[in-house]
C-alpha cells in the first residue's frame, strides 16, 4: 500500500516537479528555523548549508533523469534462457544460456551462472510434427536445474522463457541512444547518479533519484523518431568504417600478391559515405613448381625380338607454374 501511494503522488505531481522541490526545501528550512530559535545562529547556518547541499544533489539527479525515457515494458521473465547443449573439447557437456541483456554464456554442470549454480542437466528429445515434410521429427530438448540464493530451485526448459514476478522495462537515453533493461529493486547509474527502481507499470517507471521519487515516462512518437534517426546514423557510420577497413585489407592483400608489398601499407583513404573500388581483389594460396613443356623420347632397344631397354621420355623444356587456389573477390 505504501508503494502504490508513492506512485500515485509521483504520477500526479510530475508536471510540478521543480515547484515541489522548491516547496520541500522551503518547508525544511522553515522547520529548522523554528527548531533553532533560542539556540544560536551557528546551528541555523549549518542547517542552511546542509539544505543547500541537499538541494544541489536533488537538482543534479533530476537533471540527469531528464533525458531518460521508457521505451517499452512487459511481463518479467527469468534473466537466463537455456538455448542448447553441445559437447566441449574435454568431452563434457557445455550448456548455452542467453542473458536478459543479450549476452551468450557457456557453462558446465557445477559452474556458476550469475547468482545461481548449475546442479543438473537432463538431455531429451521431443517428437514434433513437421507439416512441410508431413512427418514427425525428433528435436533436441533439455532441462537444466539451477540452485539459487536461499535454497531456491529454478528449472529451465530449453528455448522456453520462465515467467517471473513483476515487470521488466527497457530504458533509453535521448541524447546518445544508449539503452538498458531493468527490473524492480534494480540499481543503475545515470551520470554518476545512483538510481533505485521502485515500481514498474505499463505507464512508466518510478525510481528514487537522490532523495526524491521521480517518474520516468514513456517515450513519445517524436522522441522515438529522433532516436531511430540517431541509431540509423550510428549504424551507417559503423557500416562505412567496416567497408573502409575491408577495402584497406583488400588493397594490402592485392599488393602482397603482386609482390609490391614492402612491409608497409600504402593504401590511404578518407572517411565518407562512398567507397570507390577500382578492381576485384585476388588472393592466391599455393606454391610454384617447374613444369616440363617439351620432351625427347629415346626409342626402345631390342635384340633378337627381345626388348632390353624400355623407351625413355626426357623433358627438355620447363616453365614455372602455380599450383594452389586462387580467389577473386568481386
Amino acid at each position: 500500500m505504501k508503494t502504490s501511494v508513492r506512485l500515485s503522488i509521483s504520477s500526479c505531481l510530475l508536471p510540478f516537479q521543480s515547484i515541489l522541490s522548491i516547496l520541500l526545501i522551503l518547508s525544511k528550512i522553515s522547520r529548522l528555523v523554528l527548531s533553532t530559535r533560542g539556540r544560536g545562529w551557528p546551528r541555523l547556518a549549518s542547517a542552511a548549508v546542509g539544505m543547500l547541499l541537499w538541494a544541489f544533489v536533488a537538482s543534479g539527479a533530476e537533471t540527469a533523469m531528464e533525458t531518460v525515457r521508457v521505451f517499452t515494458t512487459e511481463s518479467a521473465c527469468f534473466e537466463y534462457l537455456f538455448t542448447g547443449a553441445m559437447n566441449g573439447a574435454d568431452g563434457q557437456t557445455l550448456l548455452a544460456f542467453n542473458q536478459r541483456n543479450g549476452r551468450t554464456i557457456f557453462a558446465k554442470r557445477g559452474e556458476s551462472l550469475g547468482r545461481y549454480r548449475i546442479t543438473a542437466f537432463e538431455s531429451k528429445t521431443n517428437r514434433v510434427y513437421n507439416p512441410a515434410l508431413n512427418a514427425y521429427l525428433d528435436e533436441p530438448s533439455g532441462r537444466v536445474t539451477l540452485a539459487g540464493p536461499g535454497h531456491a530451485t529454478v528449472i529451465l526448459e530449453q528455448d522456453r522463457r520462465l515467467p517471473w514476478p513483476g515487470r521488466v522495462a527497457w530504458l533509453v537515453r535521448l541524447d546518445n541512444g544508449t539503452w538498458w533493461n531493468i527490473q524492480e529493486q534494480d540499481v543503475f547509474f545515470v551520470d554518476n547518479q545512483i538510481i533505485a527502481v521502485e515500481e514498474i507499470d505499463e505507464d512508466g517507471v518510478t525510481v528514487t533519484a537522490g532523495q526524491d521519487l521521480q517518474f520516468i515516462r514513456s517515450i513519445t512518437s517524436a522522441e522515438k523518431n529522433e532516436l531511430n534517426r540517431i541509431w540509423a546514423d550510428r549504424k551507417r557510420q559503423e557500416q562505412n568504417d567496416r567497408e573502409l577497413e575491408l577495402q584497406r585489407r583488400r588493397e594490402a592483400a592485392k599488393s602482397k600478391a603482386a609482390g609490391t608489398d614492402n612491409g608497409a601499407s600504402s593504401f590511404t583513404y578518407a572517411r565518407g559515405p562512398h567507397v570507390e573500388i577500382r578492381g576485384p581483389a585476388r588472393f592466391f594460396y599455393g606454391n610454384e613448381y617447374r613444369f616440363p613443356t617439351a620432351f625427347k623420347v629415346s626409342p626402345a632397344v631390342s635384340v633378337n625380338g627381345q626388348i632390353i631397354q624400355q623407351p625413355i621420355v626426357v623433358p627438355t623444356g620447363f616453365e614455372t607454374r602455380s599450383c594452389g587456389i586462387s580467389l577473386t573477390v568481386p
